[in-house]
């Protein structure tokens, strides 16, 4: 199969920089070089017009590798945000919105497929499977932010308390938190 990247899609290029960037532990201009190992299934998914009225959806829900990727914070003592989202590989979206957060609620999204590939590229390119179930800090009264990636590996789960875990994970925290808000735009 051969896909053609637009590489100019900023959509595209801004996560994908933060994790060369991070692999690299210094900010630096992204390069065409680095993008070599974009997974198709994304590509597609970032063409003009890509919705479920697209002839290649089908193609890209059979190549993404995962079923759902769940974020969720549970708060802290203060005013951190509470609440889960659930990405799923059909392309539907599902948050919950708890507590300290601008959306409060059950809110469901349908034609998000672009934004699950997008998710789980990153966890592949950033090796987020390979991390530690579990990051803690020292104290107590933080906030948890637990990660969840279900595949035909099974359900992988990361807890990172305090935000202890490495910047790789907490750059995809900040990612999925982006994308989501954007769903609401």
């Amino acid at each position: 199969m051969s896909v053609t990247i637009d590489f100019s899609r900023a959509a595209l290029l801004a996560p994908l920089a933060l994790v060369v960037a991070c692999q690299r532990d210094a900010v630096e201009p992204l390069r065409e070089s680095d993008l070599h190992s974009v997974p198709a299934y994304l590509a597609l998914t970032q063409e003009f017009g890509f919705g479920k009225d697209s002839p290649e959806w089908e193609q890209v829900t059979e190549a993404l590798p995962f079923e759902r990727i769940s974020l969720w914070r549970s708060g802290c003592y203060g005013s951190c945000p509470v609440y889960r989202v659930d990405y799923y590989k059909d392309g539907r979206v599902v948050y919950l919105g708890e507590d300290y957060v601008d959306h409060v609620g059950r809110f469901d999204f349908v034609d998000a497929l672009s934004d699950f590939a997008l998710l789980a590229a990153n966890v592949e390119m950033m090796g987020l499977l390979a991390l530690d179930a579990e990051y803690a800090a020292g104290w107590t009264d933080d906030e948890t932010v637990t990660l969840e990636i279900e595949g035909p590996f099974g359900v992988r789960r990361i807890e990172d308390y305090g935000r202890q875990g490495p910047p790789l994970l907490r750059a995809f925290h900040d990612l999925v938190d982006r994308r989501t808000e954007e769903l609401f735009d």
